[in-house]
């Protein structure tokens, strides 16, 4: 994880500590751009709109890329438990659950992807980015993936995944409709940008999902 600017990190004692832990600390949330003829002139990507927790205030949900956050097993209580921050994965790290599968079970859950799929896909490595939520809520780091998505793969997804209200494909010019009309986060339409312009340039690599630091 890069930090171009350490000083708001240095003000009280203990901070110098608390930045070393943040650049080393294990990925604690994972996303997936899943995109379909990504390097035709009309490439679609994959977005959800999760469940809200009240249903009355669905309507208030934006349409995203999936995306969850990592789980450690508490020996305590011999639970699995969300590492909310970065703080709780560092804590936590001998019990995190595999990176991958942090992965898989956020893809399947939101966007329905199918887990023989999910196995035999090519997984490319975006990397860590900051990511900004709506209503002024603390920015976190990402971890983002990529996958090409071919006819069988789609076929084969859940039309109605467990944690999603809907499902759609939209193309380029869809996205950037939705960032007009405020229907989507300005910091998702970014991650699709940079995923589609590196998969045209062949820039992205395979996954490693090492359990080291936000890259």
């Amino acid at each position: 994880m890069l930090i171009e600017n350490p000083r708001p990190f240095l003000q009280n004692p203990g901070d110098a500590q608390r930045m070393v832990q943040l650049m080393t600390a294990p990925v604690n949330k994972v996303g997936l751009v899943l995109v379909r003829n990504a390097h035709s002139a009309d490439p679609e990507i994959c977005l959800v709109q999760v469940k809200a927790k009240n249903a009355a205030e669905q309507h208030k949900v934006d349409f995203g890329l999936a995306k969850g956050t990592r789980q450690y097993l508490d020996k305590a209580t011999n639970q699995w438990c969300d590492a909310r921050d970065f703080m709780a994965a560092v804590h936590h790290k001998d019990t995190l659950e595999p990176l991958r599968e942090t992965l898989y079970k956020e893809s399947h859950e939101e966007i329905g992807l199918d887990r023989h799929d999910f196995d035999r896909a090519t997984i490319l490595e975006l990397g860590s980015r900051l990511f900004a939520p709506r209503g002024g809520a603390t920015p976190f780091d990402i971890q983002w993936y990529a996958i090409e998505a071919d006819d069988a793969m789609i076929a084969r997804m859940n039309p109605n995944p467990p944690d999603a209200h809907a499902v759609k494909w939209v193309k380029l010019a869809d996205v950037a409709a939705m960032m007009d009309s405020g229907t989507i986060n300005k910091g998702y339409a970014h991650i699709i940008v940079e995923t589609i312009d590196k998969l045209r340039g062949h820039e992205l690599k395979p996954a490693s999902f090492e359990q080291g630091v936000l890259r």
